[in-house]
């Protein structure tokens, strides 16, 4: 059975409940007020933004590394995530040039300039107060995509490389 909900609060006897119900209150009624529209602010913006355009860019790195970590080769499509090389928060870019598919635990890392790709030789840089299960990765050969373009941009990731903390 469907319920349709305006048709049942247009009915006869809903409406006389009603009005029953409002003769018989010894409550005093308060008008509603409106609630007030406030303007959001930054970071819920940019998360706004971001969640917009994210799944079609997971979705597109995805593609283009086809399912694999560029750093690990972990194939577990339920822990790769979309990376951006520029952070998100200093330039709004879903171009698939500005991401990298990695782990999540990798993401996180290269978030905070722990891991890094040095674009010039291919090879995953790992800062060196990172434990054995990361250092493991350090001077391994990216896995990039196999199409030229789709590879990521040398700039950013030089750049990227650059704020890498190596200590």
């Amino acid at each position: 059975m469907i319920f349709n909900v305006t048709q049942n609060f247009e009915h006869p006897r809903f409406i006389s409940y009603l009005e029953s119900s409002a003769e018989n209150s010894n409550e005093t009624s308060t008008p509603l007020r409106p609630i007030p529209q406030a303007e959001p602010d930054k970071k819920t913006m940019q998360e706004i933004w971001a969640r917009r355009g994210q799944a079609k860019f997971r979705e597109n790195l995805l593609a283009a590394y086809e399912n694999t970590c560029a750093v690990t080769g972990c194939i577990e499509s339920e822990v790769l995530e979309a990376a951006h090389i520029v952070p998100y928060s200093e330039e709004q870019s879903y171009e698939l040039s500005n991401g990298i598919l990695l782990r999540a635990d990798i993401h996180t890392l290269f978030d905070l300039f722990l891991i890094s790709i040095d674009p010039q030789t291919g090879n995953v840089v790992v800062a060196n107060r990172l434990s054995e299960e990361y250092q493991q990765f350090s001077g391994r050969k990216a896995s990039l995509p196999s199409n030229p373009d789709l590879l990521p941009n040398t700039e950013a990731l030089m750049a990227h490389k650059r704020r890498t903390v190596l200590q």
